[in-house]
């Protein structure tokens, strides 16, 4: 071929370029492959010891590596909280620019970051106490003491604030340098004014607040978001009296014949603090996804009653399936067909389902819509009964029924009277026999009228087998 033809016209025999050839044939058909593949090999054994062996820095170091992605963070924060790990909230106190890793040795101990010393709480509890005059001690004479137990370290993940939509680099490194500095922060007015205003901006401060990084100077956010404007004003005002000369907000003599800037005040006004609900709604805002809980916890039990199916496990279930699964309503897109359908519907939606595992986008057409339309209101909780449309790169849901949680409780059965005539078999899902029921127990004497509670659902039908 040409490899041999311009292996002759370089001065290569016939045989040496075929031989060669072949050689090159060869090492293509596994060379590239084994490289790469002990490459990975390599890396996949460094990346298991660390997860093994140091979870909570391999989890922080993962979850910094994806901070542009929220999607991929809360995936993350799933896999960190399987593994036992805790992942606390922002706090401008304690996070910085990255995940980072938070130290606690035991109960009553401040936690501190990777590497550092940490402080042990004043308490009249460790203070020795003063002997009285003359009282001799009852270690008096003892040459040593038992050395202290150590002390278990435990080890969570601090959110880095860098991860929070719409607050920056910079604002977040000036508050680490200040921190680190001066010390902590005492309350939002403290935080303005010891941060140059140009840095920490009101828009970042408004995400900090939304996030939750401002709740360890409490009382609660609705305050923090109602002193906004005051604690930058603040801040404004004090950095422009020091550029000018002038005296501060906490007092100093003010530059000859200049105006003093008028103090503001720097308390939080009186409001009660913001509904749950609404505080995951802000957070889901700035982080992309829920951090500390989920809308749909209080439900839980309801949904896990009724459905069968959750959003992780559409993929693996194949085009065309039927699932029921339920979850809460997010982004609503209506729309409308070309032509209308049989009933003369014309307008049906899409919207996005999401429940405890992911996110999965539903499409209800138009006679369908018709019938269940006034149903779909954003956040609303609801119960989807549908097929699997695996044609898109994501699974979607066409759904032919919708119901709410109100009526599903209407329509599935939650206990079943059975009245025994004879000799009932014990029973169990899809008539397996049982020894927890069995005739002679006083809930099932012969001709009695028993309760037997949660024998049907939305997801489980069982047998019964009667006998006499």
């Amino acid at each position: 071929g040409e490899f041999i033809a311009g292996a002759a016209a370089n001065g290569m025999s016939e045989e040496q370029a075929t031989e060669l050839f072949g050689l090159i044939d060869k090492f293509a058909g596994y060379g590239f492959n084994k490289s790469h593949s002990t490459a990975y090999g390599a890396i996949a054994y460094q990346t298991a010891y660390l997860k093994a062996h140091f979870p909570a820095e391999f989890m922080a170091a993962l979850l910094s590596c994806e901070m542009e992605s929220s999607e991929r963070i809360a995936e993350h924060a799933d896999d960190a909280r399987r593994m036992q790990l805790e992942l606390l909230p922002p706090n401008v106190n304690l996070s910085d620019v990255e995940f980072t890793v938070i130290e606690e040795e035991a109960e009553g101990l401040e936690p501190r970051a990777k590497g550092q010393k940490g402080k042990k709480k004043s308490s009249a509890k460790n203070e020795p106490e003063a002997s009285a005059p003359g009282a001799e001690s009852k270690d008096q004479g003892l040459m040593t003491s038992d050395p202290p137990a150590p002390q278990r370290l435990f080890r969570k993940i601090a959110f880095g604030m860098g991860a929070i939509r719409g607050v920056g680099d910079a604002p977040v490194r000036a508050i680490m340098e200040e921190r680190q500095k001066n010390g902590p922060f005492k309350d939002i007015f403290d935080l303005t004014e010891r941060i140059d205003p140009k840095v920490l901006q009101k828009g970042s401060l408004e995400m900090l607040i939304k996030a939750g990084a401002l709740d360890c100077f409490g009382p609660n956010r609705a305050q923090h978001l109602a002193a906004l404007d005051r604690a930058v004003q603040a801040a404004a005002n004090k950095f422009r009296d020091k550029a000018k000369g002038q005296r501060s907000l906490f007092g100093g003599p003010p530059k000859a014949g200049a105006e003093p800037t008028a103090d503001v005040d720097v308390t939080l006004p009186p409001l009660e603090d913001m509904p749950h609900s609404q505080k995951l709604a802000l957070e889901k805002e700035v982080l992309g996804f829920y951090l500390t809980s989920h809308p749909l916890t209080e439900f839980g039990a309801q949904l896990g009653a009724y459905t069968q199916n959750q959003v992780k496990d559409l993929r693996d279930l194949g085009d065309g399936k039927e699932v029921f699964l339920g979850g809460m309503i997010g982004a609503i897109k209506p729309a409308a067909t070309k032509k209308p359908s049989r009933n003369g519907h014309s307008k049906y939606v899409n919207f996005d389902l999401e429940d405890s595992t992911g996110v999965v986008r539903c499409i209800m057409w138009p006679d369908d819509f018709a019938v269940h339309g006034e149903k779909i209101k954003k956040e609303a909780i609801v119960l989807i009964r549908g097929r699997i449309d695996a044609r898109s790169r994501e699974p979607n849901i066409i759904i032919n029924k919708l119901m709410t949680l109100e009526q599903a409780e209407k329509e599935f059965t939650k206990r079943l009277l059975v009245f025994v005539v004879g000799v009932i078999a014990p029973i169990t899902p899809y008539g397996a026999r049982s020894s927890n029921i069995r005739p002679s127990s006083p809930d099932c004497a012969i001709g009695r009228r028993i309760s037997v509670p949660g024998v049907l659902s939305a997801t489980r039908r069982f047998l019964l087998i009667l006998s006499s």
